[in-house]
């Protein structure tokens, strides 16, 4: 028994560790531990924040590994119940959340998929040390339902027309010296490490003989700062794709309100990117006069299409930059 009861606290608290050190790399804003494009735009899609979702499943993990503390030492019944209880609950909110991703919007989190498994261990550990697999068939029972449940709805009713690419961007640069007819639309967030790749390039060596407009998808509070500070940069003569990777650099680059226009920007940003089916950024949509448009997936075809376009003349890789 004391061996089983090992495992089961082994489980308990790694699993609280690892979401915990996870929570801190996004709090320090150092990435986290699952940095895939994926990752970063689900990210995006949490109604109250990514990092206030870390923030509950990490507390959840404490608590869950306090109470088989609890039942370990005590040996109560009740507490054991309590157990039980607390993982059926979180199994069925893992399920809904990860049937909302597979099938709806088709951006598959590792760390999601991690804490899902991470749950079964610790359910599967839990009947093991009780004796009672009835435990884990429920489990897996709700957790099914959850994703179930999730996955036969739509992101967006099917009258719901998504906004026009055009309405997308919440800053916008005009080609220089002359216009042009080519419009350049970047999807990307301020989380993602090829999205700044893409920019930085772009601030660096892209002249401005295209229409540049940039489209987030960062609907946390610091996000919607940083944006606004962006636009305000532009409004006064600034280069926005310059003004973007300045402002991942550093925290001051910041503004207290957010104007509405921001906030609206981004949420048809979001709406866009989902009714396409778009599964990852960056993401680069181009329009060419009438009727033509290009759209380009990832950092690495993004930069073969612009170099093969002459838009930039050569791409400067983050490992090549750092050896410079």
């Amino acid at each position: 028994m004391r061996f089983r009861f090992f495992v089961l606290h082994l489980l308990g608290l790694s699993s609280a560790l690892l979401l915990t050190l996870d929570t801190v790399l996004h709090l320090t804003q150092a990435g986290g531990l699952c940095q895939t494009q994926s990752c970063q735009a689900v990210g995006e899609y949490v109604r109250f924040g990514e990092t206030a979702l870390l923030i509950l499943g990490t507390a959840f993990f404490w608590c869950l590994w306090l109470v088989f503390f609890l039942a370990t030492r005590l040996n109560r019944p009740f507490i054991w119940h309590l157990a039980a209880l607390i993982l059926l609950a979180a199994l069925a909110f893992d399920g809904g959340l990860l049937g909302y991703q597979f099938m709806g919007l088709g951006l598959p989190c590792w760390l999601c998929i991690g804490v899902g498994a991470a749950l079964f261990a610790n359910l599967f550990s839990l009947a093991w040390v009780r004796q009672v697999w009835m435990i884990a068939f429920i489990g897996v029972v709700v957790w099914a339902g959850g994703f179930a449940a999730n996955s036969t709805l739509n992101v967006a009713p099917k009258n719901h027309e998504p906004p026009d690419l055009q309405r997308t961007a919440f800053v916008s640069k005009s080609a220089q010296p002359v216009p042009s007819d080519q419009d350049y639309y970047l999807f990307f967030s301020l989380n993602c490490g090829h999205c700044l790749e893409v920019l930085a390039n772009l601030s660096m060596s892209a002249p401005h003989e295209v229409n540049w407009h940039l489209c987030s998808l960062d609907g946390s509070a610091q996000g919607l700062r940083k944006l606004a500070w962006i636009r305000e940069q532009a409004a006064k003569g600034k280069d926005p794709l310059a003004m973007t990777v300045q402002s991942k650099q550093d925290k001051k680059h910041e503004v207290q309100g957010v104007p509405e226009a921001v906030r609206t920007a981004v949420n048809r940003a979001r709406d866009f990117f989902a009714s396409q089916g778009y599964r990852g950024v960056p993401v680069l949509v181009v329009r060419e006069g009438r009727g033509k448009e290009v759209v380009l997936t990832g950092a690495r075809s993004i930069a073969r299409f612009l170099m093969e376009q002459q838009v930039v003349e050569e791409w400067v890789h983050p490992k090549r930059q750092q050896a410079g």
